[in-house]
């Protein structure tokens, strides 16, 4: 199996808690024979007594196993392969079980690139003996199980083809039922046939087949019953291109067995439930925590006089400074009315109390809790229904308020202070023209328009002397200073408008109550990174069963 699944069973497992499958362990017997391997292994697999020696010697002709009747049994595993292969097979067998192998070569042409192996007991006593079985039937693309009709239904060796067929096809086996003679014997030939039938069935549902495989029942000493049929295909000459096949075959097999497991964990169940349970909580939080801290820190903000002032007063100095003149009205009755209004201090604390915010956290997290206990375990780090945790949780949320605070007022003086440009424009006409407009240029303009050329010179020397006067100076004063003072009133009066809409905008992302929306959503993050995960893995488990039918 390739490091890419591995990879995948690896995070389902971290996942869901689940346990990794059996045949991922390193020492699990699954094939995993590299695909451009030129040799290809046979080997004949069964446990004490069923005549595995002598199926061996049967199959080539030649007593090339040695055997055993008692005793330990077969302990080390021959390999019978061609003269010219042997270099390979020494060095393959020597890098995984050194010095546990005896070599056999022969010269038969057509059958190179093939190995015959005989192994070990799988039901020894000796554990030394299982692990070299174990070891290599993960080379060995073609498995040839054997079973005696005295031991057919022994459940050890059928655990074992259960763990190996999750790792390579069935139609690369062959199944073999040994001293069919003895049975023949007893009970007659169609009891021959009766077991083959049995075990068919049991190797069929250990190797999860739709139907039973084919059963070959030999008499080995003898020759007798399917043994000419069962040597022709397990010494069939196999091109590389059918052995190629058969490894795609395997390959396919280790898919169907991974996508199996993967269905088994039930991750789209758990991403529905992950999903149900986060919008569940997206609702909790904004009823319970959200939305009441929100409103009370904007509701708090706009009714807080200390803040008004302390952002009002600047905001007006700053755009009255575009205005002539009416500056230094401001310069004189400005510190009068701010002290009349009492809002010229600024705003030092937050407008919502942190117990109070750690108490909503807590039932929050404590109603969710109750509802899908997974979310104890997705918070075992940040347990945000404990004391402690959630104290910390509305420290939090504090600090960042005072932060959002001070960059709102901020926000609000450069917008509130900086009028627009047209305004920019209009303040100097407004003002300087008024300056000289009604003392000066309106009644020099109304002379020139009432009279002849000899009567505006006449009258303009007039209006001279009586623009020096005293009593025309004070009038021209007074409306002056009516006008500027109006000018000044209404431009406060817009600047406070203008700070009051800002302190009651809570949708402006610089506004307080988007740090309360920001907070309390990324108390969420534990398991909105947990449906992200699910999906993510989701949509891996998806590819996978998209490549198995594509293949």
């Amino acid at each position: 199996m390739d490091e890419a699944s591995l990879q995948l069973i690896r995070d389902v497992s971290d996942l869901t808690g689940g346990d990794a499958p059996d045949w991922t362990d390193a020492a699990a017997p699954t094939l995993q024979t590299p695909a451009d391997d030129a040799l290809y292994f046979i080997g004949v697999i069964g446990g004490k007594d069923v005549g595995k020696s002598s199926l061996v010697n049967a199959l080539l002709g030649q007593a090339v196993a040695n055997v055993s009747a008692h005793g330990e049994g077969t302990r080390r595993a021959l390999a019978y392969a061609h003269k010219d292969d042997a270099p390979a097979v020494r060095a393959m067998l020597g890098a995984q079980v050194p010095e546990q192998f005896d070599l056999v070569t022969h010269t038969i042409d057509s059958a190179r690139r093939r190995v015959l192996l005989d192994l070990p007991d799988i039901d020894s006593v000796w554990a030394g003996h299982l692990d070299l079985t174990r070891s290599l039937l993960r080379h060995m693309l073609f498995p040839i199980w054997v079973q005696s009709v005295e031991k057919y239904a022994d459940a050890q060796p059928l655990q074992l083809l259960a763990k190996v067929s999750a790792g390579n096809s069935a139609e690369n086996f062959l199944f073999v039922l040994t001293k069919a003679d003895l049975l023949a014997a007893r009970h007659g030939v169609p009891a021959v046939e009766e077991l083959k039938a049995d075990y068919a069935e049991r190797v069929g549902r250990a190797c999860t087949l739709t139907e039973p495989p084919r059963v070959f029942a030999v008499d080995s000493l003898h020759g007798r019953f399917d043994l000419d049929a069962l040597r022709e295909m397990a010494l069939a000459v196999r091109s590389e291109k059918a052995v190629a096949s058969a490894r795609q075959l395997a390959r396919q097999q280790q898919a169907k067995t991974l996508h199996q497991w993967l269905l088994q964990q039930r991750v789209d169940d758990r991403l529905a439930a992950a999903q149900r349970l986060l919008s569940e909580a997206e609702s909790l939080i904004g009823l319970r925590l959200a939305e009441p801290l929100t409103d009370r820190v904007t509701a708090a903000l706009a009714a807080d006089g200390a803040a008004r002032g302390g952002l009002v007063e600047p905001a007006v100095r700053s755009r009255l400074s575009y205005w002539p003149i009416v500056t230094v009205i401001d310069a004189v009755l400005g510190p009068v009315v701010a002290a009349f209004r009492g809002r010229s201090a600024p705003a030092t604390s937050t407008p919502e109390g942190s117990s109070d915010t750690a108490r909503r956290v807590r039932g929050v997290f404590s109603d969710l809790a109750q509802r899908d206990p997974q979310l104890l375990a997705l918070y075992a780090n940040t347990k945000l229904w404990e004391h402690d945790a959630s104290e910390r949780a509305a420290a939090t949320l504090d600090a960042q308020l005072d932060d959002a605070i001070d960059a709102h007022r901020k926000t609000i003086l450069v917008a509130a202070g900086r009028p627009s440009l047209l305004m920019r424009l209009l303040a100097p006409i407004v003002t300087l023209g008024a300056a000289l407009w009604f003392p000066i240029v309106q009644p020099v303009l109304e002379l020139y328009l009432q009279g002849t050329v000899t009567d505006f010179t006449r009258a303009s020397l007039l209006l001279i002397v009586q623009l020096l006067g005293a009593q025309y100076l004070i009038r021209s004063v007074g409306i002056l200073a009516i006008y500027f003072v109006a000018l000044w009133m209404l431009l406060r009066w817009a600047s406070y408008r203008r700070v009051d809409r800002a302190l009651r905008q809570s949708t402006d992302a610089t506004h307080p109550a988007a740090a309360v929306l920001t907070w309390s959503g990324r108390l969420l993050d534990p398991l909105r990174q947990h449906v992200t995960k699910l999906k993510t893995l989701g949509d891996r488990i998806a590819a996978v069963g998209t490549g198995r039918a594509a293949a």
